[in-house]
């Protein structure tokens, strides 16, 4: 818990120079890709959580800077794709980055401000072996598959 409080005041302080975003989106990208277990990678799947259901740092926490998945995917589109599709793949994160997917895309002016369908289309286009990927893509079809067949029946 202190390990994790001092990355996120250390990280979130970086944050504050807009200079360092793509440098800590790079280091968490990698830290994901550690082995689950490892310091690094609990580190990760915190920050990864954080943006995507909220903001990170958290609210609350030190920072004037508060990064979320739709202000990635906006400002730094291959890195928050890079960070997307790890966190898909990653069973610690998929469920809060399939949620942040899903909150960006239901919002009209998210939607836009991230191109969400190029990072649909590069999504499929990515999935081939990736298994998160593949069960976002399916789940969000169904999903809207779903949903199409409730209005057609009211």
């Amino acid at each position: 818990m202190k390990l994790r409080t001092a990355v996120s005041l250390a990280l979130g302080a970086l944050l504050t120079e807009e200079g360092n975003h793509l440098e800590v989106l790079e280091t968490v990208t990698r830290w994901l890709e550690t082995g689950r277990g490892t310091p690094r990678h609990t580190l990760a799947v915190h920050v990864v959580h954080s943006v995507s259901l909220s903001t990170f740092p958290q609210q609350g926490a030190p920072g004037v800077v508060r990064m979320s998945l739709a202000r990635i995917l906006e400002r730094h589109p291959a890195k928050g794709f890079a960070l997307v599709v790890l966190g898909l793949d990653d069973p610690a994160t998929y469920e809060a980055v399939a949620q942040g997917l899903g909150r960006v895309e239901a919002d009209p002016e998210t939607f836009q401000r991230t191109a969400f369908e190029q990072v649909l289309s590069e999504l499929s286009r990515s999935a081939r072996h990736r298994r998160g990927v593949i069960r976002f893509l399916l789940g969000r079809h169904r999903d809207h598959t779903n949903a199409m067949r409730g209005r057609g029946a009211s």
